[in-house]
């Protein structure tokens, strides 16, 4: 049924549209989704997000060739809005770790693959892409992935006594993130605490002063591509004798896809 009613709403978008060269294209909610769709002019997805969690979005695309040799039909994000119709400030990062070898771009271009970005709104999103080159564009295709990068975790203070989230960065560069805790009730113990996580390394973040005989979530948002980023929440107790134990550790995940 979920692809008999996406299906219809190809064909009106496609054949039941006006004069004007814009398509507008619903997409899954934004844990998981790819869709590869012809690309007439400006084209519009629009994009399930929950405010405070971060994204990340890849488009893909095919060249065109003539007699003079390969011309790319380069497409890319060149703006996007909020359910309320503001601007969405994207980190374009298509020529970070892990770079996306798989678009055949230029150079100059190749940043504009993919953008992250966190949600400050819930809703439906819209990301507006073009035809960067000024080729025509009808012959093309544009394959679109996108995903949610927010990296989940828990505590447990009957368990332990202190909680450090160890933070690995495999890029080159320094990723900026926020850490939020919540308990079991719902109560917010940290409220997007800034965290830097250093460039080729891990760096960790000490939670010691946590309520006792609680436990709850722990959600880290970033901007920086799936994959550069990841961690572990270790807990430990703190002995008598100055020592410390490792009580417990599990690995930061993101969201399951849909």
């Amino acid at each position: 049924m979920r692809k008999l009613n996406y299906m219809l709403s190809l064909y009106i978008l496609f054949f039941c549209s006006s004069a004007y060269a814009t398509d507008e294209i619903p997409l899954q909610p934004a844990y998981n989704f790819q869709i590869t769709y012809a690309l007439e002019g400006t084209t519009r997805a629009t994009v399930a997000m929950v405010a405070g969690k971060s994204y990340e979005c890849v488009v893909f695309r095919t060249f065109i060739f003539d007699v003079d040799g390969p011309f790319g039909n380069y497409f890319v994000y060149l703006s996007g809005t909020t359910p309320s119709n503001a601007n969405m400030n994207f980190t374009y990062n298509g020529d970070r770790y892990p770079f996306i070898t798989a678009v055949e771009a230029y150079n100059s271009s190749q940043a504009f693959s993919r953008f992250s970005y966190t949600a400050v709104e819930s809703g439906l999103h819209t990301l507006t892409m073009q035809d960067q080159s000024g080729l025509s564009s009808s012959t093309g295709d544009i394959s679109m992935d996108c995903r949610e990068t927010t990296l989940y975790g828990s505590f447990n203070r009957f368990f332990a006594g202190v909680a450090i989230i160890e933070l690995e960065n495999r890029s080159r560069r320094d990723i900026p993130v926020k850490i939020s805790i919540t308990d079991s009730s719902g109560a917010v113990l940290v409220d997007n605490q800034s965290f830097v996580a250093s460039k080729n390394t891990r760096s960790d973040a000490i939670f010691s002063d946590l309520p006792s005989q609680s436990l709850g979530q722990i959600t880290i948002t970033h901007e920086a591509p799936s994959g550069a980023l990841s961690g572990t929440v270790a807990e430990y107790d703190f002995n008598a004798d100055n020592s410390i134990t490792l009580k417990r550790e599990r690995p930061l995940r993101t969201a399951m896809p849909n």
